[in-house]
Formats: structure tokens, sequence, C-alpha cells
């Protein structure tokens, strides 16, 4: 992943790796029942994090895709500009091309 100080993303506080080495651990100390009646809360709270560092990878996972998914179309929408007719073509065709072109122009211009 980028440098998030280089693409203007804010550093998170603590790392999802961070959240599963610390569920581990304190399901490890639940599991040692050093904490008699606490032992159940403990573990609960171990349970609370690997949850909490699955639903995080998950949502990163799917803005990942996203994001590739927004980089295909972009490259499609640019390669559609400079992608020239090579057959020949009706004048229905082209007054149709033109409006495409001119709408693609539109929307591009709203993206940027």
């Amino acid at each position: 992943m980028d440098n998030p100080t280089k693409t203007g993303e804010s550093r998170s506080v603590i790392s999802t790796s961070t959240i599963l080495i610390i569920s581990g651990f304190i399901l490890g100390l639940s599991a040692a029942q050093s904490f008699g009646d606490l032992s159940y809360y403990i573990t609960t709270c171990g349970l609370a994090g690997i949850v909490a560092f699955l639903a995080l990878d998950l949502a990163a996972l799917r803005r990942e895709q996203s994001e590739a998914s927004r980089g295909q179309e972009n490259m499609e929408r640019r390669l559609a500009r400079h992608v020239s007719v090579s057959a020949p073509v009706s004048k229905e065709d082209l007054s149709e091309r033109t409006r495409l072109l001119e709408w693609l122009k539109r929307e591009t211009e709203t993206i940027a």
C-alpha cells in the first residue's frame, strides 16, 4: 500500500494487524484462566477483537476493489476518447457517436 502521507489519506491510530495481535494475546490470557470470574468477559473481548479484524479487513478489500474498478473505468473512458474509427460509418452511426462523445466529454468534465 502507498504511503498515506503521499496520497493525502490520514493514518489510522491502530492497524488491523495490531487488533489481531492484541485479540490473540487476550484470548491467550483467557485460556490460561488466571482471571477467575472475569475470564468470560476477557474471552468476549478477544472474540470481539477478532470480529473487528475480520470486518476491517473486509472493508479494506472492498475499498481496494472499488478503487481498482474506478481506475479501470477511467482507463476505458480515456481510451475511448483516443481510439479512432477505422471502418466506414453511416451518417446515423456518426451522429450517434458524436452525441455519445459529447455526453462523454460532459461526464468527464464533471468528474474532473
